[in-house]
């Protein structure tokens, strides 16, 4: 079994500081990735809340008999984050 020097297995700065900016690259990546999942997975709730409430409104405007139908479809919807529309 051959054994090695102690100074062989210290890290040099320059050696520490690019395993940190890695680890640092890695973490930030996983951010990242888990908000933009979560912000995707919201964005799929959101519009299948908005389908359901508007089947759902559909359904009530239809047995209400003499009136028109709901004015919600008809009126602008409002930007979501980062100024985008569904």
């Amino acid at each position: 079994m051959t054994e090695l020097p102690a100074t062989e297995l210290a890290l040099t700065s320059s050696q520490l500081l690019a395993w940190t900016a890695s680890a640092l690259l890695v973490f930030v990546s996983a951010g990242v990735i888990y908000l933009s999942a979560v912000e995707w997975r919201d964005r799929r709730r959101r519009r299948a809340d908005e389908a359901s409430s508007r089947s759902s409104a559909k359904g009530s405007s239809k047995s209400q008999s003499g009136r028109a139908q709901g004015t919600a479809s008809s009126s602008p919807r409002a930007p979501t984050a980062f100024g985008r529309r569904p």
